[in-house]
Parts: C-alpha cells; structure tokens; sequence
C-alpha cells in the first residue's frame, strides 16, 4: 500500500536513504504549502503478498509527469529556456498530477506550524516601538532565534543596541512571523506567533537558552559578548498558521505547544 508523508528538503536525502535501506521506494513529490515541503512516496515491498504493480506503476509515473511539469516551470520563471510543447499535452499533466496530490496526507495546522517554527532559525519579530518619533507604532525586524524543544517557543538573543531589544524591555509583547525554507511568495508556508517575552537574568538560566540558542546558531559566538542578553517567550496568545492558497488558519496556544514536530524533518 501506499503512504504519503509531508516533509522538508532539511535532511531529506538522508531520510530517503534510510527510507531505501528499509526496502521502500521513494518519489520526490510537489511541494505543499513552501518551497521547501515535499511529500515522498513509499512504495513497500512486500514479498510475501501480492502486490498491485500496476497501480504503482501508475502512480509512479504521475508522479513523475507531474515533477517533469514543475521543472519546467520552475526553468521558465528563471529566464531559462525550455523545450515547447502541446499546450494540451502539459495542461493534462499539471491536472493529473494535481489530481494524485490532493490525496496526499498533511500535517495538522498545529503540527505543520509546530515543525515551521521549529525548523526555521530567522523571523521578523514585531514589536511596539518605545523611543523616537515612532513611539507608539509597530517596529519590525529580522531576528534570530531558536525554539525551545518543549513548547516550541523561541529564545531569542538580543543586542542591547538593537530597538527591539528596547521596545520589548518596555512592552513585552510581540508577534514573529518565520517562512517555510525557500520561501517565494503566497502560495508558500509561513506561520506567526504573538504572546509576550522577556529578559533572563538568572545565570543558570541564561547559560542553559545561551547552549540552546548556540545549537541552533552554531557561529553566534557573540552571545557571550557583555552588549548582548537573552530573551525567551513566556506566553503564548495565538498563532496563525497560511499553508498557502485556500489553507489558512488560527492554531490554539495550548494545541501548538502541544504538537509534535514532523518527525520526518
């Protein structure tokens, strides 16, 4: 039988080759909701029952017209040239393929925006800004930041130059929105969490987000600089997950903290 798994180009190679090493066959799929999702098809060999060849056979080759497709695609938005072909004939391709994959499994809303956050290691944060003419009105910027393994909400490590680090000393609250890996555009992944952060000043503390943190940024030797300090996430209000086009939705605190990350990333 077949089974159908969302998953992310981070890792995947190995993945599929573990997949390959437990005697399952394995098709790159369309991506789902980012850039960089995939689906892969594992195909089981089962040598002691009979197995429907054809229907895999079949399935393959969808499979495989409808990555032929998207190459194509994907060639012609880069300026490259590409092979004309019967409008008719690529047409019936993107349907059938679009056909095989509306079949496919997705992750929960609270999984796929659990599994965002956790593989993504850059967001924009937003917070409320506390100096200057700006007083008052959102400031965003682009941040760091590491999610913790139990709750999924992100430390952060903050320059006490930047504003954020500011505006968040002022008014904890604050929103980040993380992309999927590729992100282009709407019709990719991207997932925003709002609640409330703070500064840690205990050194035990500090000294166990600093090892987080660093595991996720392997080269952010600059945390242990004087001018920086740790912030993490204590609250969460909400979370909006945007799959894409026609996927959207609001993710309860308790449902996201609560979620697996996709074991296949």
């Amino acid at each position: 039988s077949d089974h159908l798994a969302t998953t992310t180009t981070r890792r995947t190679t190995r993945r599929c080759m573990m997949l390959r090493s437990c005697g399952r066959k394995v098709v790159t799929l369309r991506t789902t909701g980012g850039a960089a999702y995939h689906a892969c098809l594992l195909v089981r060999r089962n040598t002691n029952s009979t197995c429907n060849t054809n229907t895999n056979t079949n399935t393959i080759a969808t499979v495989s017209r409808g990555m032929a497709c998207r190459a194509r695609a994907k060639s012609e938005e880069a300026g490259e040239e590409v092979e004309v072909e019967d409008a008719q004939v690529r047409k019936e391709e993107e349907a059938s393929f679009e056909k095989h994959q509306s079949k496919a499994e997705r992750l929960t809303f609270a999984q796929e925006g659990r599994t965002l956050l956790d593989i993504g290691t850059f967001g924009v944060i937003s917070t409320m800004s506390a100096r200057g003419k700006s007083r008052g009105f959102p400031n965003g910027s682009i941040v760091g930041y590491a999610a913790r393994e139990d709750t999924g909400l992100p430390i952060f490590a903050f320059s006490t130059l930047s504003s954020h680090t500011h505006d968040i000393d002022a008014d904890p609250r604050f929103s980040l929105t993380v992309t999927a890996p590729g992100f282009r555009g709407a019709s990719d992944a991207r997932v925003t969490i709002t609640g409330t952060a703070y500064k840690v000043t205990d050194e035990e503390k500090k000294t166990d987000l600093k090892r987080h943190y660093k595991a996720k940024h392997p080269n952010a030797f600059w945390v242990d600089f004087g001018d920086f300090a740790m912030y993490e996430a204590t609250e969460l209000v909400g979370v909006r997950l945007v799959g894409g086009f026609a996927r959207a939705g609001s993710i309860k605190a308790e449902e996201f903290m609560n979620a697996e990350v996709d074991d296949i990333v």
